[in-house]
């Protein structure tokens, strides 16, 4: 299947789940039965498009899914970044008002509209459980409204990588997270300009608190500086050196 391509639904043999996933997955299956679809996608390809009819909700299983709209101008304006047991798509009065693409390898657990609804009418922990998906989505919208609003350049990069990067090994050495999403994306996505990111980067490079070995590659240096810094701060409680 060619990039770009909308992921067709169909039962497939998912791969085996990580085990901080086992326990959703039980969940799902307890609350859906056979309902619960498998679906991988490559990245560039789509699980749906702008205007497509409200097929269900969507669960990372593994990998990054970007949700955007297509502006006037035609470009690409990203809303939402989603990981693993992250929600999106919980939307079933409309057809869907974002495009779905997998921005790396993804996999989710799809629940289609049918048996969520027959669901929720019948079992008061499934209608739970999809409240719960629609509050993360809430939040989720209401990170983005407070990234963009009331956060300089420089908490806006921090906050971005410190959600983006990818858990710790066993041994809880910062790992080396790949960023997946062009420089252009991440500053349209943070509603900053490309020359600000890329400095912004740079900037936290030389304070020391991430390294960035590469352009689409960093770790975390200094943690507690960068919570510190993501955090709405009083004026004067952290600053870096001009």
């Amino acid at each position: 299947m060619a990039d770009g391509d909308v992921v067709r639904f169909r039962p497939q043999r998912p791969a085996p789940p990580q085990t901080s996933q086992q326990g959703l997955e039980d969940r799902l299956k307890s609350l859906f039965g056979s309902a619960v679809i498998a679906v991988s996608a490559f990245p560039g390809q789509h699980f749906f498009l702008e205007g497509d009819p409200a097929s269900g909700i969507h669960i990372v299983r593994r990998g990054s899914v970007i949700l955007y709209s297509i502006t006037e101008a035609g470009g690409r304006h990203i809303q939402q970044i989603a990981r693993a047991g992250d929600c999106f798509a919980v939307d079933f009065s409309h057809p869907h008002r974002l495009n779905a693409q997998a921005l790396t390898e993804a996999d989710t657990w799809h629940l289609p509209r049918r048996a969520v609804s027959l669901a929720v009418d019948s079992e008061p922990e499934a209608r739970n459980f999809v409240f719960n998906l629609m509050d993360q989505q809430l939040r989720a919208a209401r990170f983005k409204s407070e990234l963009l609003s009331s956060r300089s350049a420089i908490q806006k990069c921090a906050a971005f990588l410190l959600t983006i990067e990818q858990p710790a090994g066993a041994g809880g050495e910062a790992p080396l997270t790949r960023i997946a999403l062009k420089r252009v994306d991440i500053a349209d996505y943070l509603g900053l300009t490309l020359e600000t990111v890329s400095r912004m980067f740079n900037r936290l490079k030389k304070e020391g608190l991430i390294e960035l070995p590469r352009h689409d590659a960093f770790r975390i240096a200094d943690r507690a500086r960068m919570n510190a810094l993501a955090r709405d701060l009083q004026p004067g409680e952290f600053a870096l050196a001009s």
